[in-house]
């Protein structure tokens, strides 16, 4: 991210205008064209300090989640801020994926025009992002050649907790250039379109001890890369009534 204050008005309408609707309807094209928009806007991010010392803004959910604030209008960031020292630096879509998924910042994901639209961004979502944006033909996904002994057993006891989970597909994915590999949890439930990232931020760190201390991702069924990921596949575990297997 460029380190320079932000000069001149940032707006965004398009964008602005989607994310309003995003209060009233809830559906995954719309979300996608949230996704799209997004990726060719220019934000303001908060920061407070100076050039060398500047320090992020971060807001904290009710589960001790914290999201880089950002902001897709100069208006929204004007009327929200604290006091004048706070200042803004201008970046693109990727550069504040780029901070968010820094590791030393420790940030569940970014949330935009928080105190108005407001819209959620978790970070396992922008990490498949980030993946498809810079090397969508280096990463190929397939059925694994074993599952970790107690990753099912696992996967039916958090099912037989929260209800709202109808299915859990598991992929593998292996980097071509390293042949490092990771799982892909994919998850289809009956939740509203803001509930589904804190449902499957909340399922990616339940498994993490069943995963053979491999990296994983778990995305919603609807999201098109899940769709790609899981065509032909049956799940893994699914629920058939009062029955999860």
């Amino acid at each position: 991210m460029r380190d320079i204050f932000a000069k001149g008005e940032i707006t965004n309408p398009e964008l602005k205008r989607l994310m309003g609707k995003m209060k009233d309807m809830k559906s995954e094209q719309l979300m996608l064209d949230v996704l799209s928009e997004a990726a060719r806007a220019r934000f303001l991010v908060p920061v407070s300090g100076e050039v060398g010392s500047m320090s992020f803004h971060a807001i904290s959910d009710e589960q001790a989640r914290r999201f880089l604030a950002v902001y897709s209008e100069t208006s929204d960031f004007e009327q929200n801020k604290k006091d004048d020292s706070v200042k803004a630096v201008e970046a693109s879509f990727e550069d504040v994926m780029e901070a968010v998924l820094a590791d030393d910042l420790r940030l569940d994901g970014m949330v935009v025009n928080p105190g108005s639209d407001e819209v959620i961004f978790g970070r396992d979502m922008l990490k498949m992002i980030a993946d498809q944006m810079h090397s969508p033909a280096d990463v190929k996904v397939g059925e694994p050649d074993h599952y970790p002994a107690d990753m099912k057993s696992g996967i039916i006891a958090f099912m037989k907790d929260d209800k709202r989970v109808n299915a859990v597909y598991v992929r593998l994915y292996v980097k071509k250039d390293d042949g490092a590999t990771g799982w892909i949890f994919v998850m289809d439930a009956d939740v509203t379109d803001d509930e589904m990232p804190y449902l499957c931020d909340t399922f990616n760190r339940y498994i993490k001890p069943y995963t053979d201390d491999q990296p994983s991702v778990t995305v919603p069924s609807g999201e098109d890369y899940a769709k790609a990921a899981i065509k032909g596949v049956e799940p893994f575990v699914k629920r058939e009534g009062d029955k999860v297997s």
